[in-house]
């Protein structure tokens, strides 16, 4: 579950994506109202998710570059 966390915000950002390129699909003159609000949600979304880490990987577990 936590390796979900991880990925949440491009999962976010995807949903919304495929949402919104559906919503393009429809007549324009009907829905097109509907198409903003779906780019609007969707950039609400993806800023809204948090950047998760897992606690496994760490700063301290990179090695060092070496020095030249």
């Amino acid at each position: 579950m936590k390796k979900i966390l991880v990925y949440a915000k491009s999962i976010a950002a995807l949903v919304g994506s495929v949402v919104t390129a559906l919503l393009a699909v429809l007549p324009p003159d009907q829905y097109k109202w509907l198409t903003i609000v779906g780019v609007v949600a969707t950039t609400v979304a993806t800023w809204a998710v948090p950047n998760a880490v897992l606690d496994s990987v760490s700063a301290e577990a990179v090695p060092p570059a070496p020095a030249k």
